[in-house]
């Protein structure tokens, strides 16, 4: 297996290796009912996308369908064309709406490293371990937002997913406290033990199939909606995965037949 490595200083870095991840298409998303964040927070994963996805949600929880705000209360996103990540706040009222965006366009098929930090009032927003652009919060959000906390997309009637973006996810975590930027780059890279002071919910995304577990300290495993699944990680560390091997059919009149695995999976996908 070939991993991808990303460049932070100087530094070469990878996410931790695992055989799966979750893959995310339109009306996709894995959500919990259970997690509000408060005044200071990290929202951090490992991405890949597949195509440009308009305002598409990565990671985070919606503002109250009831509300008279139609944003989100606290995101990790993609911006109006869908190419740059973006880190969006409101405090769950009307007018509160806050996006900073990173400057540059973000690499299709790609793993990339995207965290989100409120700190005291400034939300700063990290591309692969590098602050890349912060400005002032609109003020705490509203924690007792009776919305799901999601992944790959916003379910913010509680039932249908929406907004997802197209791409995979691995390694998505959740904390209580704001990261430092040593932090996020030295977490990004390594598996967690689930006991950090400030996990609040760390999901590996590597599970293969079913719901996936959180191994952080609430154990706040996640609901898969509509186009979640499961998909081999061969497909993004070295994708597009070929592997083929050549056999001998029994009839000779047919000559040197070829197996052709295209996602890494070890099953047979076309016999020519």
């Amino acid at each position: 297996m070939c991993l991808l490595a990303l460049r932070l200083g100087a530094q070469s870095v990878s996410p931790p290796v695992q055989k799966s991840v979750l893959h995310f298409a339109p009306q996709g998303a894995a959500y919990t009912t259970s997690l509000s964040l408060g005044a200071s927070f990290t929202m951090e994963c490992w991405v890949s996308l597949d195509a440009a996805s308009p305002y598409a949600v990565i990671m985070g929880k919606p503002n109250n369908p009831r509300g008279t705000d139609p944003f989100m209360n606290y995101i990790i996103g993609l911006d109006q064309p869908g190419t740059s990540f973006a880190f969006v706040q409101t405090t769950g009222q009307a007018g509160t709406y806050r996006q900073i965006t990173a400057t540059s366009v973000a690499a299709l098929h790609t793993w990339t490293h995207v965290a989100a930090v409120l700190d005291s009032g400034t939300m700063k927003l990290f591309v692969n371990g590098q602050l890349v652009v912060s400005g002032p919060s609109p003020g705490p959000p509203a924690a007792a937002v009776a919305v799901p906390f999601a992944l790959g997309g916003a379910i913010p009637d509680g039932q249908n997913p929406c907004c997802s973006f197209s791409g995979a996810l691995r390694q998505a975590r959740v904390w209580s406290r704001a990261l430092s930027a040593t932090e996020v780059q030295t977490n990004s890279v390594r598996t967690l033990a689930g006991n950090e002071p400030g996990l609040l919910a760390d999901w590996p995304l590597d599970d293969g199939s079913g719901s996936p577990r959180d191994v952080g300290p609430q154990h706040l495993t996640l609901t898969p909606a509509g186009s979640a699944t499961w998909e081999q990680t061969a497909l993004y560390d070295a994708g597009p995965y070929w592997d083929y091997q050549t056999f001998q059919t029994p009839n000779p009149g047919f000559g040197i037949g070829t197996v052709v695995d295209m996602d890494g999976s070890g099953m047979t996908a076309l016999t020519a």
